[in-house]
């Protein structure tokens, strides 16, 4: 990061930004990868059972077909929002806009962030958004990227805008200086 800076007076970094979109991937944690895994292998588990029954595997048979084929169906839609849930959210950073994709993606212009507030302890990133729709005219966004993603992410918007602010801290140390 610093070698690129270094090369060019960080000019070379803003006209690759300013060519092409930054993804950044969401980072769920770990219990949720393990609980969505339990869920979907459940699910897949009832639909074949459910087509074994309709097929008349063994001493399997349906006695409601219409329950058992909307039961499949089911169950591969929900199989199907899981895995695109966990593949496609992510953070895109266009030139003007940050794009948070989930199912539906939220566009915040650039001209609405405020200050991104990087916690060490808890390792959370927070970015604050200028909303008039907010109590407190400002509503924030919990960002969740892989830790050695935190420095591009925040460069990334610093360059669509460089007026937010960063702020690095450690509320532990804090604490414990404090009291």
């Amino acid at each position: 990061m610093a070698a690129d800076l270094e090369k060019d007076g960080g000019m070379g970094y803003n006209r690759r930004m300013k060519k092409k979109k930054q993804v950044f991937t969401y980072k769920y944690p770990t219990s949720t990868y393990v609980l969505m895994g339990v869920m979907m292998v459940c699910t897949l588990a009832f639909a074949v059972l459910n087509v074994c029954k309709l097929a008349a595997v063994g001493n399997l048979y349906s006695a409601l077909p219409g329950l058992d084929i909307v039961s499949v169906i089911i169950g591969v839609g929900v199989c199907t929002v899981l895995v695109l849930t966990l593949c496609l959210t992510r953070y895109v950073v266009t030139e003007d806009a940050l794009v948070y994709q989930r199912i539906k993606p939220t566009r915040i212009e650039a001209d609405r962030l405020l200050l991104i507030r990087h916690e060490l302890s808890e390792d959370m990133v927070v970015l604050y958004i200028a909303d008039d729709a907010a109590p407190d005219g400002v509503r924030y966004l919990v960002i969740r990227v892989a830790e050695d993603q935190v420095a591009p992410f925040v460069r990334a918007i610093q360059t669509i805008n460089p007026r937010v602010g960063y702020d690095l801290f450690n509320r532990k140390e804090s604490e414990e200086n404090n009291g």
